[in-house]
């Protein structure tokens, strides 16, 4: 997993690439924290070049929608792949997170 941070006033982005597991989650973990560390009112976890993800980063977008809510910001899950939709719709979390897909429908990174 890589993950590239972009800060602009009060919004955040994370550009999330490759694949989240056990072992790379708390950095996902980490990068969500020091965001809303920096008082944004809006996080955004752009997942278009994600192509893989288990429970555990799963578990860390839950977080991420939760401590969100705490602070009263925005957290936005931006572009996931064929594949996290499919998780994200089998969990329920479709109904929970807010998703934005903006025209990387089904892409899925080669």
């Amino acid at each position: 997993m890589h993950v590239v941070g972009e800060l602009n006033d009060s919004e955040a982005v994370l550009h999330v690439s490759g694949e989240i597991d056990v072992i790379v989650t708390p950095e996902l973990r980490d990068a969500i924290g020091r965001a809303f560390e920096y008082g944004v009112t809006r996080l955004v976890v752009d997942c278009s070049e994600l192509t893989f993800i288990d429970s555990s980063g799963l578990g860390a977008l839950v977080e991420g929608h939760t401590r969100a809510e705490k602070v009263d910001a925005d957290f936005v899950v931006r572009d996931p792949g064929d594949f996290l939709m499919r998780l994200l719709q089998t969990t329920g979390l479709e109904g929970i997170l807010h998703i934005v897909r903006t025209g990387a429908i089904g892409r899925q990174p080669s």
